[in-house]
């Protein structure tokens, strides 16, 4: 027998969970459809994209809810090793992995797919929320470390010169250019990250919080790269999540009581809303998805900046909204306790904590929550305040080598000045197993005709190590790792 919805739902009125759908439907529409793919788009990206659009158009249907975040998983997976080395990529998959294992248990619970909403909240609210507070916390940890905090160099810095010599910037004017805020500023940019999560554990400053990262994140991506607000628009859906049950009556009651008395109420129902924000931001892109060189990629992201810049300043103007209105007693109703029913989906939380642990214990340093951190860990060597070499169970980063010469279908040369830890160079070898190649390794020089002279460089690798490892750019002569 169907069960009856929530009031709001049943009234037409927002809900949190039609909240986050809808926001966490644009941000993979987002992460799909965007200027600089480096990898063709295919049949289950697009699969992926239309059920995003779905989501959109029907935010409350938990089935296309589910099947958006069914397909995220399954790109991901197929596109190991590539994907886990990208930083929003890992974050987007341990999401949608809380989504569908949540979906599964409240429906094996139930013994009925046709789960309510509001149950599939409650089970993977404090999930994602705490997914979110250790990805913040990771992001922080792995920046203290002497090149980040360098006189000269540090990611921040490198920052600063890229926004302030960009005439497009809207906050160029308005960037500090003395030595003494240059100097604090990786300290700064620490503390941020690190504050925002510490923010987001306790109730009454978790609006404080959101605002905070949401002006964090809107001065990020003035960066000269657009596709920059991939992260933060993931973010900006997950914290719905941590907006109080006050907050979206709040909304309902004061922003969306006029639009419903309003002529046009019975037109937003329809596909309006959906297909005019398809149509501004992501139509140039899916047009373009059969050959992705035809699309002029510099009008695609002006119009998807021009998109952010809306969107963030919407959402920091609710979140001024909620800040102003609500009172003492109305941030108390947004509990994110783990209860008994949340245990089984601990080992999401496990996973990424491993990911996060990943540099320090001798494993992959891309894709490890490690955001322009600089974190340098190869070779017996580590750059962390605290976290020091010894604490690496594998060995995966301890051997490390670098190619002189070699055929150009390998993309690495002496020239990039790059050093490879041991597996990454086994990588390239055993994809190029015909190639020359001249390279150095443990002091000693080596120069092979094919590589395949040498079985141990053209053998094939376990699962672990194809689809798990993955590594950052280092440099060899400055040893630093390259911003990813």
């Amino acid at each position: 027998m169907r069960r009856p919805r929530s009031e709001n739902q049943a009234n037409g009125e927002l809900t949190l969970f039609s909240l986050f759908a809808w926001l966490w439907a644009m941000s993979v529409i987002w992460h799909y459809l965007r200027p600089g793919h480096d990898y063709a788009v295919g049949w289950m990206d697009l699969a992926v994209v239309l059920c995003a659009i779905l989501v959109l158009i029907r935010p409350r249907n938990c089935h296309f809810f589910l099947a958006t975040a069914v397909a995220q998983v399954l790109v991901f997976l197929l596109g190991l090793p590539s994907s886990s080395a990208s930083n929003h990529w890992s974050a987007h998959f341990l999401v949608s992995l809380a989504l569908c294992l949540s979906f599964g248990l409240q429906a094996a619970r139930g013994r009925s797919l046709g789960i309510r909403s509001d149950d599939w909240l409650r089970l993977f609210r404090p999930v994602v929320c705490l997914l979110v507070i250790t990805i913040y916390l990771f992001a922080a940890l792995h920046k203290l470390n002497s090149r980040y905090f360098s006189a000269h160099g540090s990611a921040p810095q490198m920052y600063l010169e890229i926004v302030g010599g960009d005439h497009l910037s809207a906050i160029a004017p308005l960037l500090p250019a003395d030595a003494a805020f240059l100097a604090l500023l990786p300290a700064l940019s620490a503390l941020i990250e690190l504050t925002i999560p510490l923010l987001l554990l306790f109730r009454r400053t978790r609006l404080l919080a959101i605002l905070i990262g949401m002006a964090f994140h809107v001065i990020l991506s003035q960066r000269a790269y657009p596709y920059i607000t991939d992260f933060p628009i993931l973010l900006g859906a997950a914290y719905a999540l941590f907006l109080p049950e006050a907050g979206i009556d709040r909304i309902n009651t004061s922003l969306l009581a006029p639009w419903r008395r309003s002529r046009y109420h019975a037109s937003s129902k329809s596909l309006i809303a959906p297909a005019l924000l398809l149509a501004v931001i992501f139509a140039p892109a899916v047009f373009a998805l059969p050959a992705q060189s035809s699309i002029n990629w510099f009008t695609f992201a002006n119009l998807k900046a021009a998109h952010w810049t809306l969107y963030a300043a919407a959402y920091v103007a609710i979140l001024v909204f909620l800040i102003v209105k609500l009172r003492g007693g109305d941030y108390v109703s947004s509990s994110l306790v783990w209860r008994r029913a949340h245990v089984p989906l601990a080992p999401i939380i496990a996973l990424a904590v491993f990911v996060g642990l990943s540099p320090y214990i001798g494993l992959k340093t891309a894709g490890a929550f490690t955001m322009f951190s600089q974190l340098e860990t190869e070779g017996g060597y580590s750059n962390h305040f605290f976290m020091p070499p010894e604490l690496q169970i594998f060995d995966y980063q301890k051997q490390v080598c670098v190619i002189e010469t070699t055929a150009a279908d390998i993309p690495v040369t002496a020239a990039t000045g790059e050093l490879l830890t041991w597996h990454r160079f086994l990588k390239l070898t055993r994809a190029n197993p015909e190639a020359a190649i001249t390279y150095e390794f443990k002091g000693e020089r080596h120069e092979l005709e094919r590589i395949a002279e040498k079985p141990e460089l053209a053998g094939k690798a376990d699962l672990f190590e194809r689809f798990y490892l993955t590594f950052q750019h280092t440099n060899w002569e400055e040893k630093t790792s390259y911003c990813d």
